[in-house]
């Protein structure tokens, strides 16, 4: 693959059309997460040459799921290690490569492309409309419950020069489907010079049920900025949990779009910034239609000199009366010089709803560490254990028990 432009100059660009330009802090929305950094790196939108060929699978495995697993190396699919054709040959199940498409289903996927997400609110989704070379269709077929998760790997390697990869999954369930999707972000080198920017949409239809888990677990010195964007028809129900450690610049957009009754969502995260890191969760819940419902509980430990940002929002439209919308956002700051910025959002324009929001930015209770001193623990091992019990509740109540076993460790990692 030959050399290809800078992912942020778009000079002669049929959709950036010379005018994108990187977000500034003037954006309300971008008003706490610099992204000028990424001006000063020749970030090119797909690695140069071939991709690594051994990749050690226990890198991205999660011990005791049986899933079909699709990996991705430096935005390449490394067939070897993929499970694509034994996906497809399960019943009512389409499955493929955007590139690898026929004819009829590149029209379905041309016309599903960007009908979860508004453009016009979304420039980094917008760039990854204009430089991804690659993307994953998946679409369940009418009543068809789907046993085994997917999971869809993407793994990034140290190259020579900066790179930029930009993975794009689209998940189409039709009435009364049920699947698990997994997204996991990892890399495989101590440090990091690729910029990822993903783009994932999920289109539920009348009655479908989605699980979907999105894990970033990049290095530290990684960037990474992504939007997950969900239409829910009448009585969909999605089920999303995020977690991701800190890097030098992580930014994620999770939006809900209700647009049909009775449906309903979860979105839960953890976050766990450290050192000198940062990392934004900006939700958004468009409760447009009526009898709708969301939770949304998001928690965030922040250690050294790290810096997190929340911001939900949830917006009721002014005919969506009957509607449930609940946000918590809970932080713990582990050092005085770490940072967080949460700013919970309600915008209403109807009556009769049930709608709270809350925030809380907190330090470990030193009467609780004293407790604990005092049966015999150490006072690191007392702070570990207080922290993890922030979070331990959002891990121990996934559906999926072999998520919740490979997650534990992740977060023991962290507090070491």
């Amino acid at each position: 693959m030959g050399q290809t432009q800078n992912l942020f100059t778009c000079k002669a660009n049929s959709i950036c059309d010379g005018n994108w330009r990187l977000p500034t802090r003037k954006n309300e929305s971008w008003r706490y997460t610099s992204v000028q950094l990424l001006e000063k790196a020749n970030y090119l939108a797909q690695p140069f040459g071939p991709t690594r060929e051994s990749v050690e699978p226990s890198i991205y495995t999660i011990p005791k799921l049986d899933a079909f697993q699709l990996v991705f190396v430096d935005g390449q699919l490394n067939a070897a290690l993929s499970q694509l054709t034994q996906l497809n040959n399960e019943k009512g199940v389409i499955a493929s490569l955007f590139s690898e498409a026929n004819k009829n289903l590149q029209q379905i996927i041309r016309s599903a492309v960007n009908s979860c997400v508004d453009l016009s609110k979304h420039p980094f989704a917008l760039l990854n409309n204009n430089q991804t070379q690659e993307g994953v269709y998946v679409a369940i077929e009418k009543g068809v419950r789907l046993e085994k998760p997917i999971q869809v790997v993407n793994l990034t390697t140290e190259r020579e020069s900066e790179y930029g990869v930009a993975p794009r999954l689209f998940v189409d369930l039709a009435k009364h489907a049920e699947a698990t999707i997994i997204e996991h972000f990892l890399s495989i080198d101590e440090e990091q010079n690729a910029f990822v920017n993903g783009l994932t949409e999920l289109q539920l239809a009348e009655g479908s049920r989605l699980n979907y888990y999105r894990l970033n677990f990049e290095d530290g010195a990684s960037r990474h900025i992504a939007g997950v964007h969900a239409n829910l028809e009448d009585s969909a129900y999605l089920n999303c949990f995020c977690m991701s450690l800190g890097g030098s610049l992580k930014r994620f957009d999770v939006n809900t779009n209700f647009n049909g009754a009775a449906a309903h969502c979860e979105l839960n995260g953890i976050y766990l910034p450290r050192g000198n890191q940062h990392i934004d969760f900006h939700t958004c819940v468009e409760h447009a239609v009526p009898r709708c419902s969301s939770e949304q509980n998001f928690r965030g430990i922040v250690a050294d000199s790290a810096r997190a940002v929340f911001n939900g929002r949830i917006h009721i439209h002014e005919k969506a009366p009957h509607t449930s919308a609940h946000m918590n956002n809970r932080n713990l700051l582990t050092s005085n010089k770490a940072e967080v910025d949460t700013k919970p959002e309600l915008e209403i324009y109807t009556d009769d709803v049930q709608c709270s929001h809350g925030a809380t930015v907190a330090q470990l209770d030193s009467e609780a560490i004293a407790y604990l001193q005092s049966r015999g623990i150490e006072l690191s091992q007392a702070r570990r254990m207080l922290s993890f019990g922030f979070i331990n509740q959002l891990i121990e109540n996934l559906d999926h028990q072999a998520m919740t076993e490979y997650l534990r460790p992740v977060t023991t990692e962290f507090f070491k």
